[in-house]
């Protein structure tokens, strides 16, 4: 009698087991992320953006087809429909307006801007502003030197772009007229972890390099940044800025109200 009970008791569990096997594996299959390739034979790809509508705008970089650079927009219901919607500019970051239209920085240091017709206009020559004003903070010896990475586009039109060089975040109207949003100060940096031996100072002051820049869902401007020589692991930052800020200070030597690490 035991042992009918034992194996009635042995077939329910085995009963509600594979019923429970049943409901949970189709939640889990759901669950699982799904990957799918959107674009292949890309060559250098360098700027990513989501526009309003989902699409997706790809700047490719020195190498890409059939000139150095192409921007592709992947559009429909299926993203894969793929066209190309700008001459060959070589692109380093792409983003989208709040109007719809597409904004790139070239590689030749130039800020462009394409519109809903698909014309393309340069706006900006960054290289050129640049020139007028100078890193008070530069460690290598060339103030006005110019390598702009990072790229978004504000609420209200105005262009941001973070320049690695520059250690600056610079701000640009649709007019192209620019400002000097936020300077990146330096930071005292311990060389302990360099080879010994090679005659280093036990710091250096390193550059920031912000290389990146987008726009937080509170209003306020990130910045990501490299952190230059002596590159030592864990020490890069992300910046917090007022996004009314005008010639701000970013430094932990100083603390600025528009500008927090």
């Amino acid at each position: 009698m035991r042992r009918t009970r034992r194996i009635i008791a042995l077939g329910i569990i085995t009963v509600l087991a594979l019923l429970l096997t049943a409901l949970i594996a189709p939640t889990a299959a759901s669950a699982r992320p799904r990957i799918r390739v959107l674009l292949t034979g890309l060559s250098s790809p360098k700027g990513l953006a989501l526009t309003s509508e989902g699409n997706l705008i790809v700047g490719q970089g020195a190498f890409g087809p059939p000139a150095p650079v192409l921007i592709y927009l992947l559009r429909g219901p299926d993203r894969g429909d793929t066209i190309e919607v700008s001459e060959p500019v070589n692109v380093i970051d792409v983003a989208e307006g709040p109007d719809g239209s597409g904004w790139a920085i070239g590689q030749d240091r130039v800020l462009y801007r394409q519109d809903l017709d698909g014309n393309i206009e340069a706006v900006l020559d960054i290289a050129a502003y640049q020139e007028t004003d100078p890193d008070p903070y530069d460690q290598e010896g060339n103030p006005t030197e110019s390598n702009p990475y990072g790229l978004a586009v504000l609420p209200t039109g105005d262009v941001l772009v973070a320049d690695a060089a520059g250690n600056d975040l610079l701000r640009v109207t649709p007019d192209g007229d620019a400002t000097t949003m936020a300077r990146f100060d330096v930071e005292s940096i311990s060389t302990s972890h360099l080879p010994p031996g090679e005659g280093f100072p036990p710091r250096i002051d390193a550059e920031s390099v912000p290389t990146t820049v987008t726009i937080g869902p509170d209003g306020w401007i990130y910045v990501g940044e490299l952190k230059g020589f002596p590159f030592r692991p864990r020490t890069s930052r992300i910046w917090r800025i007022d996004p009314h800020a005008d010639g701000v200070l970013c430094s932990v030597n100083d603390p600025a109200a528009g500008c927090s690490p």
